[in-house]
C-alpha cells in the first residue's frame, strides 16, 4: 500500500510543472490525506474479511459439534429401541415425584453394575447380545466421553448427561391414540464435542483449546401398543412343540419367550384351517381374583368331584349378576379344593372314571365357572358334559362354561417347572375330548392333554401340550392324528372372559413398552 502511494506521488510530481512554493504547501498535504484514507479503507476491509472468516469457521465448528451431539443422541435412541425396557428406568437417581420411581430404585448404573438381566425379559437377546447390551450400558454410565469413531476423538465424542423417565396418568393426544397408550416420557440430555485431542476419554467438559461443545435435550414418548393378534386363539401355549399330526382347528398363539421363526413355520401344519401367531413379548394375563370361599357370590366345594351324580348349577347355589355385552348374566362361581388321590401324580380337583359324566348346564342368561385348586382328570369314557339349554355339545356357547387352573407351579417345589418339561406334582388338564366337551380352559402352569378320540370344543390356554410319548401323566398322552382343540370361541366372545378376569387380555398391559420418535428438541447453553 505504501509503495503504491509513493509511486502515485512521484508520477504526479513528474507530470506537473514545478509549482510555486505556495502551491507546494497545498498539494503535499492533499496527497498524504488521500493516502491515509485509502490506508484506513484497506485496513478495514482486511479486518472485516478476517472477522467474516472467523465467524464462518466458528459456525462450521459449531455445526460439526452439534452434529456430534445429534449422532450421540441417535446412538442412545437406537440402544433404547433395541432394549426397550430401559426406557422406563432413570439414568441417575430419580429426582422427580417418588410415586414414579420404577423397579425398586434401579437405575441404568445399578443395572449395569449388577449385571441385572431380568428386565430384558421378552427382548429375545442371545447371550452375546445380552453381554453387548450390558457392556454398552456400562459405557454410557461410567462418565466417559465415547468416540463416534473408534480411536478418533477429533471426529466427535458424546456423553450422556442424564435420562429421566416420568410416568403420566393420562394424555389426550391424537398421536398416541393411533400408536398406543402413553405410559410416560423420557427426557434425554446429551453433550457432544469435536476437536478434542485427548485420548483418555476423561469426563472434562472443557477439553483442549479449539474443542467445540454442544448440549441437546430431547423428549421421548414411551408407549405400549396392543399386540398384533387378528383373532382369538383356539390354543395359546408357551411351548411351541406339538406331537406329529396333532391339529388345532383354529388359530395357535405361541408366546412367553423367544420363538424361532422356523418353529412357527413348522406349526403351520398343525393349524391347517387357521394361522400361527408368534408373540414373544405377550404373556398370559393375570388369573381372576381369588374367589371368596367363605361366602357369596362363590360356591365352595371342599372335596374333588369323583362321581357322575353331580350337575351344576344346583338349586341352592348362589350367583352374582353381571352385565356383559348389554346382557344380564347370572354367573355361578365354584371354588373346588384339591386332594391327593391314588393313581394321580398331582393333587386333583376333578377326577372322573369309567363312564362318569359331570353335567354343567348353561343358558343365555347363565354362566358357570370352575376355579380348580388342582388338576383335572377326565379319562376313558368319562366326560364333562356342557349342556346349553339342555342340549349336548354346546359348541356355539363354549365361553359360558369356563375352567381356571389355579395351582401355581409344582405342588412339591412351589415353583414352575421349566417349559417343555413335566415332573410329578405339576398341574395338568387331562381331558377325554368326548363330543360333548365344550368350554374355555385356562391354566398358566398347566400341561394340557387329550386322552380320548373326541374333540374339545372351545379354547385352551396352557403352558404346554403333551404328546403321544408322554406317559408321565397316566392316561393323558395326547394321541397323534388328533384334533386337540376345535376353536368355537372368537373375539366377539372375549368380553365374557375379560369380565371374569377383570382385565383386557389382549391390551397393552401384557406387552413391554416401545418408544416413539422424540417430540421436543432443545439446544442448551454450554
Amino acid at each position: 500500500m505504501k509503495f503504491f502511494l509513493l509511486q502515485t506521488w512521484l508520477r504526479l510530481r513528474q507530470q506537473s510543472p514545478k509549482p510555486q512554493a505556495k502551491e507546494d504547501g497545498f498539494v503535499l498535504p492533499l496527497v498524504f490525506g488521500i493516502g491515509l484514507f485509502m490506508l484506513i479503507v484497506g485496513a478495514t476491509m482486511i479486518f472485516r474479511s478476517q472477522d467474516d472468516r472467523t465467524t464462518a469457521i466458528a459456525q462450521k465448528e459449531t455445526s460439526v459439534g452439534l452434529g456430534a451431539t445429534e449422532s450421540g443422541i441417535l446412538r442412545v435412541v437406537n440402544f433404547l429401541n433395541q432394549n426397550r425396557a430401559f426406557a422406563q428406568y432413570n439414568f441417575n437417581e430419580a429426582f422427580n415425584d417418588p410415586a414414579y420411581a420404577w423397579q425398586n430404585g434401579y437405575t441404568w448404573k445399578t443395572l449395569s453394575a449388577e449385571g441385572n438381566t431380568t428386565i430384558l425379559k421378552g427382548e429375545c437377546h442371545s447371550d452375546i447380545e445380552l453381554a453387548e447390551t450390558l457392556s454398552t450400558l456400562n459405557v454410557f454410565t461410567d462418565g466417559r466421553w465415547e468416540n463416534l469413531q473408534e480411536g478418533r476423538p477429533l471426529n466427535g465424542q458424546f456423553r450422556i448427561v442424564d435420562y429421566v423417565y416420568e410416568a403420566v396418568i393420562s394424555k389426550e393426544d391424537e398421536i398416541f391414540q393411533k400408536t398406543g397408550t402413553l405410559l410416560g416420557e423420557g427426557t434425554l440430555t446429551l453433550k457432544g464435542r469435536i476437536n478434542e485431542e485427548s485420548t483418555d476419554q476423561n469426563a472434562s467438559d472443557t477439553g483442549t483449546i479449539g474443542t467445540s461443545l454442544s448440549y441437546l435435550k430431547i423428549k421421548i414418548p414411551v408407549v405400549k401398543s396392543a399386540p398384533e393378534t387378528s383373532s382369538f386363539p383356539g390354543l395359546w401355549v408357551y411351548e411351541p412343540d406339538l406331537a406329529d399330526n396333532q391339529e388345532v382347528d383354529g388359530d395357535i398363539l405361541v408366546s412367553g419367550g423367544c420363538i424361532d421363526e422356523s418353529k412357527l413355520r413348522e406349526l403351520e401344519a398343525n393349524a391347517p384351517n387357521g394361522e400361527v401367531i408368534g408373540a414373544p413379548n405377550l404373556y398370559f394375563p393375570e388369573m381372576p381374583p381369588n374367589p371368596q370361599i367363605s361366602g357369596n357370590p362363590y360356591n365352595y366345594l371342599s372335596t374333588p368331584i369323583l362321581n357322575d351324580n353331580d350337575s351344576f348349577p344346583r338349586a341352592t347355589d348362589v350367583y352374582e349378576t353381571q352385565t356383559i355385552n348389554n346382557r344380564t348374566i347370572n354367573v355361578y362361581n365354584y371354588y373346588i379344593e384339591s386332594a391327593s388321590v391314588q393313581g394321580s401324580v398331582s393333587p386333583v380337583s376333578i377326577k372322573l372314571s369309567g363312564g362318569d359324566n359331570l353335567k354343567v348346564y348353561t343358558a343365555d342368561d347363565q354362566m358357570v365357572i370352575f376355579h380348580v385348586a388342582g388338576s383335572v382328570e377326565v379319562p376313558g369314557n368319562a366326560s364333562i358334559q356342557h349342556l346349553e339349554k339342555g342340549t349336548l355339545n354346546a359348541a356355539s356357547n363354549s365361553v359360558f362354561f369356563q375352567i381356571y387352573g389355579r395351582q401355581n407351579g409344582n405342588v412339591a417345589t412351589g415353583v414352575a417347572t421349566p417349559i417343555g418339561n413335566f415332573i410329578d406334582g405339576d398341574p395338568y388338564f387331562c381331558y377325554n375330548g368326548s363330543p360333548d366337551s365344550s368350554y374355555f380352559s385356562f391354566g398358566p402352569d398347566y400341561t394340557y392333554g387329550v386322552a380320548g378320540a373326541g374333540i374339545v370344543y372351545g379354547s385352551v390356554w396352557a403352558k404346554q401340550v403333551t404328546d403321544n410319548a408322554d406317559v408321565s401323566i397316566p392316561g393323558c398322552a395326547s394321541n397323534s392324528n388328533q384334533t386337540i382343540v376345535d376353536q368355537q370361541i372368537n373375539l366377539e366372545d372375549l368380553a365374557y372372559i375379560e369380565s371374569v378376569m377383570d382385565t383386557q387380555i389382549f391390551g397393552v398391559e401384557n406387552v413391554p413398552p416401545s418408544i416413539q420418535p422424540f417430540t421436543e428438541w432443545e439446544r442448551l447453553s454450554n
